[in-house]
């Protein structure tokens, strides 16, 4: 099954080129009903063409996801990496703000390889995102399970001293214990997402 022209069943579209098309890329559709090799990082596609032509106006195939198809390399990338297309149409590493248009089913260990991918259908889309890094606490707060009532400061404190004393006794604790708790909620929220892959 390595050769780049194995593919699972998906739809295959026929369009006439509006350019030269190379085979395994993204492509998109332009006016006339035509298609393009992508030419924007990060874009939409609406498949990867199915063979090479060097002509305009001649008939090529676009296979359409969901398909395993062989794609192009763009650079390095992680066998199970969420891919999108370069501004050459070739598959990488999606990064945040970036369309996610395929998912790596092989490593790719330098640009111009060919390697099998899970070409998704535009209707399973989505845009890639950063994870956000998990909270550091250093609040020196106890973290827990209950937000408890934040004490008041005593009435008429004799000094400011003796005010400064009740707050440091009695109010930051409470407050840092509550700081420390929101943290680790978030924390462990975010370790959730993480392991299901829904990052944001």
């Amino acid at each position: 099954m390595n050769s780049e022209n194995y593919q699972t069943p998906g739809d295959v579209l026929s369009f006439n080129t509006n350019t030269a098309v190379t085979k395994n890329l993204g492509v998109k559709l332009v006016a006339g009903d035509k298609i393009d090799e992508a030419s924007v990082a990060g874009s939409r596609i609406i498949g990867v063409s199915g063979s090479t032509e060097s002509a305009v106006d001649k008939t090529i195939d676009v296979i359409k996801g969901p398909s395993k198809k062989y794609v192009t390399s763009g650079a390095a990338y992680a066998d199970g990496a969420e891919l999108a297309v370069d501004a050459a149409g070739k598959f990488r590493t999606a990064t945040a703000g970036q369309i996610v248009v395929a998912y790596a089913l092989e490593e790719a260990t330098a640009t111009d390889q060919k390697k099998l991918a899970l070409v998704l259908p535009p209707s399973q889309y989505r845009v890639a995102s950063a994870n956000i890094v998990a909270l550091t606490d250093n609040t020196t707060g106890a973290a827990g399970d209950t937000l408890a009532a934040i004490p008041n400061p005593t009435d008429s404190p004799a000094t400011a001293d003796a005010l400064r004393d009740d707050l440091n006794t009695n109010v930051l604790p409470v407050i840092r214990d509550h700081i420390a708790s929101l943290g680790a909620k978030v924390n462990a929220i975010l370790a959730v997402l993480d392991a299901q892959g829904l990052t944001l």
